[in-house]
This record gives C-alpha cells, sequence and structure tokens, in this order.
C-alpha cells in the first residue's frame, strides 16, 4: 500500500522551521522514504525557506492558498495534488507534529480516518444551529471529545492529521472548500470559533459526502497542549505540540513518564546531525537523435508547472535551440565550462527529480574529451543519476539520423551536410558506435557518472517508461506532440546532391529555405533556413539553371524551378 505524507507550509517563518523537523521525523523516526514526503508551500515562502528545505533535501510544490482571510484553510489545496491522489493513502499533516515511531501500521487501506477533536470547538450548541443552517443533519450518533466528558458530532475531527485515499480528493476538495467559504459567512454564530473553520468545513464535508472517518487513536494525534490532568500516559505515536517548545526549539513536557520520555527520545534523535540527505533524482535523457526527442521536450516544456507541482523541475531550456532542450549541457562539455548546468541544476533543488535532457549527449558522446566528463560528473554527483536512451530499428534509425545530417549546417567531422550515400555514411566509425547499443549505453554509464541506464525502445511504449521513470502521475495516455517530423527520401536525395555543389553556406540556406517554403515542409531545420534566408536576403544567391539540372523526374519537383526563380529575382 503506497502511503504519502503532506503539510503545507505558509509565509510565518516559523511553519518551515516545523516542516522541517515534521520531515526529520517521518525520516529519521518513522523510516519513511523522502520520495514520499512533500511539503507543499504557498508562492509567499521565503526563499530562505526553500534553501533550507532543498538542503535538506526536502522535495516542495507549490500551491495556490485558498484563503488569504482564513490561512488554516490552505490544507485543503494539497486535495488537489496528483502527488496524494495518487497514492492509496494520504496523510495530510499540520506543521507542528512530530512522528515517534512508524504511524503506517495503525491506517487502514480505502478508510478515511481522523482522531476526535481535544476540545469542544466549537460546543455542540454551535454545531446544533450551523447543521441546519448547512441544510445538512446527522449521520450518526455524537462522540465524546478527547479531553473532556463533552459531545461533538461524529465527523469533526483534529486537523493536525487527516488520512484520506488518494481516490476521494477529487469529491472531498471541491465540497471542503464550499464548505469553508460558507463558514466564512457565518462569523455571527460560530463567535469566538471561527478559526476552526477547516475543521468544521472537513466534518461538514463529510456529511455531505456521506463518508464515516474512522476513529483513530489518540497517539497518532497525541497533543501536548492539553495539561497533565487531561492527558493520557500513553506511548504516542505523532505529537501534535502547537507551540509548546522552549526558546532552543525542544517540545516541553506534559509532566506525564511515558509521554515525556517520547518527548525526551524525539529531542534527542532531532537534535543529532541529520542522517545523510539522499541525493536528488536526476533523469538525464540523452537521446539518441531521431527517437521523438523532440516530442518529449516540447511536452516536458509546456508541462513544467503541471511537473512542478509533482516535485518534478524542468529547468529552463536553452535560449538558443528551435526545441526547448538542455543543449547547454552539450556546449558545457565542448568548452569545460559548467556555468548553464550548474545553474539549470540550481532551479531544480527544490524537486523530488530534476528533467534534463540532449539528444546531443549521445550523438556527441564519443566527442567529448574526458577531462571535461570528468568534470561534468563532480557537478552531478550529489545526484541519483539515471540515463534514459531511447533506441530504434537499426536500419530504419540510420535512414532517420541520415537525413537529419544532410540537412545539418555543414560540419565535416560529423558528416553534416554531407553528399555521402546512406550506404556510405551508415558505414563510417561514427555512426556504427551509435549503432552499437549495448555498449553505447555502458559507454554513457561512464560518462556520466549513472547510477542506472534505462534503454527503452522506440517501437514499443518508451513514452510510458519515460513518464514512469520520472515519477509523473498524470492518467493513462498522455499525448506528446508530433514534431520535427523527418522529410520524405525524396526531398532528402536532392538536399544530398546540393550538398555535393560545396555552394557555400549561405547560398545552400536559400536552396533548403526555398524548399522549405514550397513544400510547407514542417521540419524545424528547413524552416530556420527559409528564415535565415529572408533575414540575410539570400534568396539572391540562387541559380535556377542550377536547380533545373538537380531536379529529378518527379511530379512533385515540378514548378520547383519556378519557384526559385521568382524567389531570386526578388
Amino acid at each position: 500500500m503506497l502511503i504519502r505524507f503532506s503539510c503545507v507550509v505558509d509565509k510565518a517563518p516559523h511553519f518551515a522551521r516545523e516542516a522541517l523537523k515534521w520531515h526529520q521525523s517521518l525520516v529519521q523516526l518513522a523510516g519513511v522514504p523522502t520520495d514520499d514526503i512533500l511539503v507543499h508551500h504557498t508562492p509567499d515562502v521565503s526563499s530562505e525557506s526553500l534553501d533550507a528545505f532543498a538542503r535538506a533535501g526536502v522535495n516542495t510544490a507549490l500551491i495556490e492558498p485558498v484563503s488569504a482571510e482564513r490561512p488554516h484553510m490552505n490544507k485543503v489545496a494539497q486535495c488537489g495534488s496528483a502527488f496524494l491522489r495518487a497514492a492509496d493513502l494520504a496523510v495530510l499533516c499540520d506543521c507542528d507534529t512530530v512522528f515517534v515511531s512508524d504511524p503506517r501500521p495503525y491506517l487502514v487501506a480505502g478508510r478515511v480516518a481522523a482522531a476526535v477533536v481535544d476540545r469542544a470547538h466549537p460546543p455542540i450548541e454551535i454545531w446544533d444551529r450551523i447543521l441546519p443552517l448547512a441544510g445538512l443533519s446527522r449521520l450518526l450518533p455524537d462522540i465524546q471529545v478527547g479531553s473532556t466528558p463533552e459531545p461533538t458530532i461524529h465527523e469533526n475531527r483534529n486537523g493536525g492529521l487527516y488520512v484520506l485515499p488518494g481516490s476521494v480528493l477529487a469529491d472531498l476538495e471541491p465540497c471542503w472548500r464550499k464548505w469553508g467559504d460558507w463558514l466564512g459567512t457565518q462569523q455571527q454564530v460560530l463567535g469566538d470559533f471561527v478559526g476552526f473553520g477547516d475543521q468544521m468545513a472537513f466534518a461538514l464535508a463529510c456529511i455531505e459526502l456521506r463518508i464515516d472517518p474512522l476513529l483513530l487513536d489518540r497517539r497518532l494525534n497525541f497533543s501536548t497542549q492539553l495539561g497533565r490532568r487531561t492527558v493520557v500516559d500513553a506511548a504516542p505515536v505523532m505529537l501534535h505540540y502547537h507551540r509548546n517548545v522552549d526558546g532552543a526549539g525542544n517540545l516541553t513536557h506534559v509532566g506525564t513518564p511515558t509521554v515525556d520520555a517520547a518527548i525526551d527520545y524525539v529531542n534527542d534523535r532531532l537534535a543529532r546531525p541529520a542522517l545523510v540527505r539522499p541525493r536528488q533524482k536526476l533523469l538525464l535523457h540523452v537521446g539518441l537523435p531521431k527517437t521523438a526527442t523532440s516530442a518529449m521536450q516540447m511536452w516536458c516544456n509546456t508541462n513544467a508547472l503541471q511537473l512542478k507541482e509533482q516535485g518534478i523541475v524542468y529547468p529552463e531550456p536553452s535560449a538558443e535551440t528551435s526545441m526547448p532542450k538542455h543543449q547547454f549541457m552539450v556546449t558545457d562539455i565542448m568548452r569545460n565550462e559548467f556555468s548553464a548546468t550548474r545553474k539549470a541544476l540550481a532551479q531544480g533543488s527544490g524537486g523530488r527529480q530534476v528533467v534534463m535532457t540532449s539528444e546531443g549527449l549521445t550523438n556527441h558522446l564519443y566527442d567529448f574529451r574526458p577531462a571535461a566528463l570528468a568534470q561534468f560528473r563532480e557537478i552531478l554527483r550529489d545526484h541519483a543519476v539515471t540515463v534514459f536512451i531511447v533506441v530504434r530499428d537499426r536500419e530504419r534509425w540510420a535512414r532517420s539520423y541520415y537525413k537529419q545530417c544532410a540537412l545539418n549546417p555543414e560540419v565535416p567531422p560529423y558528416d553534416y551536410a554531407s553528399s555521402k550515400s546512406l550506404a556510405e555514411f551508415s558505414s563510417t566509425h561514427r555512426v556504427q558506435r551509435l549503432l552499437n547499443h549495448e555498449n553505447l549505453a555502458e559507454d554513457s554509464r561512464a560518462a556520466f557518472g549513472a547510477d542506472d541506464v534505462v534503454v527503452a525502445n522506440y517501437e514499443d511504449d518508451w513514452k510510458d517508461e519515460f513518464l514512469h521513470r520520472i515519477g509523473y502521475v498524470g492518467g493513462a495516455n498522455v499525448a506528446f506532440p508530433d514534431v520535427n517530423t523527418s522529410p520524405p527520401d525524396w526531398l532528402v536525395d536532392v538536399v544530398v546532391k546540393l550538398n555535393g555543389l560545396q555552394l557555400g553556406a549561405n547560398a545552400r540556406a536559400a536552396y533548403l529555405g526555398a524548399i522549405h517554403r514550397y513544400f510547407d515542409s514542417g521540419h524545424v531545420g528547413l524552416a530556420n533556413y527559409a528564415v535565415r534566408a529572408e533575414t540575410g536576403n539570400l534568396w539572391g544567391l540562387m541559380d535556377p539553371d542550377i536547380v533545373a539540372r538537380l531536379l529529378p523526374e518527379d511530379a512533385r519537383w515540378a514548378g520547383f524551378d519556378v519557384f526559385v526563380r521568382k524567389l531570386a529575382r526578388g
């Protein structure tokens, strides 16, 4: 059973300090994996607090406040978290809580659960007025509050810890919000108890949705603010300490031996140096080229905010590339200067998972200098690196890669803008190394210092594998865009002939830009040539007679020479 934990941090600095203590107790005392813990925070939380979370290895996600007037209602925003909705049980906690031991064995699959409120806040008389005003009525008999013989309605539960099946969050969230808003209009009825609106709204939502919350033992939400005479001397699983701390931030005693022993234990353990912080996850998508890399990059960039809500960070991509990828990694390795890579990793410091991508990492794998790769690995050493490679049928990949290289700006060592045939190109040492998938995977592991290498097949469902590896929760059938499709063979055949004429970079750009315009190719590289020719006024460099000699006996090219002549004349 997947159980995930969450709390909400608002603007006040003490919430961040408490959340750090809460997180530390879950990891060190309860043994909960960091990947199952998420601190949600509002936009007004300080950068200092967010930096403290990052240093401590705390996964964070941004939420929008529910109510500026009723900040306690901000906890409701957690119900919209895809991270929690994917869990079997979501445990929503107040920041001012710490775990003495693991609570998960006490939780029941499929059941909403919470402890009863400690005090009759509000008194039963107010409930008797509120329920008719809300158009609701009791579903179950009243129960006794935690510290006195006073009654309260069955659904009135302590907001320090709610256990909620992920499957109920979608229905619970709007209902909880609705009743919170409505209670905000009932101040005359609530009087001094208006500050308990979040708990009351939860109770009203349970009644409306006909949810019968399981009654948790008080040990799972043990308040230390009640005073010695009302505290049962039992071993707590979770301590809800409110503001009962000393000047050093240690929890203070309540005056009963078993509880005080638990408090001493917590204070002692949390005062020790934190356990070695788990390394942040980094998925490094390295290609291969021509395996739908552009589609994946476009999808990640378009959905960057949604990913961030799940603790998955897609850093700002390179500004100089057509596709939103992290090409600066390749440039940094080539130059052995890593400021852009460092900046991108810093952007991801608050997430549980960073995703960075450039197919150039495999395309140029065997061009990188060993010393530069060693420096790159050093920069990544604080991350648990998974290299993600997509491969495809070797013959089909070689043909697609050949087309792309034929269209690229001329770089002779890479056979870009070459006039080689497909057979000649495919037999080169460079291409043969990229076609050796087994060696490529192991060489990528060594080059990038990866803990794991995932090789996915283009012809299989590599998209689901990618989404699974980054921990994305968004339902089935995620659609990646169709971008940068390879042009057809008959078009590339003419480009290869043009490459053989050694026309010069500007004239070649004009011819390729004309091809894009004539056929509306849909290819990003060809479109870039058209932009370059237009902005640089390069059309006049074309010779229509050369085009006429190059064109095959193919009806698809009929009229292209006339089109070129018009462009060349302006």
